[in-house]
């Protein structure tokens, strides 16, 4: 075997020993960041008034049928952005599909624990979570959270390959999903502060991939090894 052989058959074991020990099976996870602001003037100021991110949503993709989908907020300064829990809209990119296993987060004081939830169907092939909680809709800022996580479940073909391949993009708007709610307040979060305003926010125009650790290094390592291994033939030529 040549030396040129032999080196590429190391860097290529070398590369799959670094895919089994970074890359668990089936981690695929991308983070949507919402960024652009929608003013609700009715509320009391301008989302685009204050900085982001507002949030994020966050799709990890747990096999070629189901994936957790993650509406979250952000502290940013002194605002806390908490997603308001009254209706969230998605749009899978599916023909069949369901929702299930609704779940929220709130570190905050004083705050209500929303649902339960319901999800439908309508138009457009959009997805509508509702929380059917009592008081909704008068408790918009009572009923905010940090977090609020469901699983996706694709009834129809082609399957997700990717957790990009999870969501589409929102006919009316352009983006890889809809407004989500924001509800700000002071930091730390507590109902006794109140609500300085509400607004929506939505994703940047396009879809946004941000690869997750595993994947960042995976790249890095191949990167590397491809530069090894074109300085490595470079020698050998000269030789």
């Amino acid at each position: 075997m040549s030396h040129t052989r032999k080196l590429f058959v190391a860097i290529l074991l070398c590369t799959l020993g670094v895919v089994a020990t970074t890359a668990p099976a089936g981690a695929d996870v991308i983070s949507i960041p919402l960024v652009t602001p929608i003013n609700f003037v009715a509320s009391g100021g301008l989302l685009s008034n204050l900085p982001g991110p507002y949030g994020e949503i966050r799709v990890n993709l747990l096999d070629s049928t189901d994936a957790l989908i993650t509406f979250a907020g952000r502290t940013v300064g002194s605002n806390v952005y908490r997603i308001f829990m009254g209706v969230n809209f998605i749009y899978p990119n599916s023909s069949a599909f369901s929702a299930t296993d609704f779940t929220t987060t709130s570190t905050g004081t004083g705050f209500l624990t929303p649902g339960p939830f319901i999800a439908l169907a309508f138009g457009l092939g959009g997805l509508e979570i509702i929380n059917t909680s009592p008081g909704f809709p008068d408790e918009d800022f009572l009923a905010s959270v940090d977090s609020f996580t469901f699983t996706l479940h694709n009834f129809s073909t082609p399957e997700w390959a990717t957790a990009t391949d999870v969501l589409r993009f929102d006919p009316l708007l352009g983006f890889q999903a809809s407004r989500v709610e924001i509800e700000v307040t002071n930091s730390p979060a507590n109902v006794a502060n109140g609500r300085i305003l509400a607004g929506f926010a939505l994703p940047p125009q396009g879809p946004p991939f941000i690869p997750n650790a595993g994947t960042l290094l995976l790249l890095s390592v191949g990167f590397l090894l491809s530069l090894a291994l074109g300085r490595r033939l470079v020698t050998l030529r000269r030789q």
